[in-house]
């Protein structure tokens, strides 16, 4: 059984092996900076995108393209401002979206408990068929049971209906994208391989 150290407050300071556990009941909140690391690359992306569209409109000028090269904002082209305009459109709903969310885990000794949209519910170990890496690199939970989860629940009528009814994807009931695992998708399969298969299924923090 892995050491269960006294414990960092972020997952990768004093964590010396992905496969060494943290104190539990170990919280795991949405990775908002990546989430703004990527933002910036889109917006870096989208500013080459721009001089790429200009350089090929003087190529191959279109009417459009005409029109829009004769106009500038200031000293800059009016066909730069507009693409740069809808990139900063996509990437301020997406940071909107991701700033607003409080979606985390708690990963426990005897299972996952989850804190989204859908409620809290929790899975327990017995009940997961499935956790590995799905292909387009996510986390995928397949489970044993559904009932067994909702017996869980806790929210209002409409989140339990709303769990009640997911849609499997590619047979997981329940899916983790990167984002939401800022300890990485690596580290959170090892630390719950290692508790799922573990001898000692009551292990708490601080304890060996």
């Amino acid at each position: 059984m892995p050491a269960l150290p006294g414990g960092p407050a972020h997952p990768d300071r004093g964590i010396r092996d992905v496969t060494e556990l943290p104190p539990l009941p170990y919280r795991i909140g949405f990775d908002r900076a990546r989430i703004v690391r990527s933002a910036l690359v889109m917006l870096a992306v989208a500013a080459v995108a721009g001089v790429v569209v200009i350089q090929l409109q003087r190529a191959r000028p279109s009417a459009l393209g005409q029109w829009l090269a004769s106009r500038t904002l200031g000293p800059v082209p009016l066909v730069f401002v507009v693409v740069e305009a809808a990139a900063l459109l996509m990437v301020g709903a997406a940071l909107c979206s991701a700033w607003q969310r409080r979606d985390y885990l708690l990963l426990r000794a005897d299972g996952i408990e989850f804190h989204n949209y859908h409620g809290v519910f929790f899975v327990d170990w017995e009940n997961v068929a499935r956790l590995e890496r799905a292909p387009a690199g996510y986390v995928g939970v397949q489970l044993r049971e559904l009932a067994s989860l909702l017996a869980t629940h806790q929210g209002t009528a409409e989140q339990r209906e709303g769990l009640a009814t997911l849609e499997p994807v590619s047979g997981y009931e329940l899916i983790l994208h990167p984002e939401q695992l800022p300890c990485g998708v690596d580290r959170f399969l090892a630390w719950t391989q290692a508790l799922r298969y573990s001898q000692n299924s009551v292990c708490r923090s601080g304890e060996e």
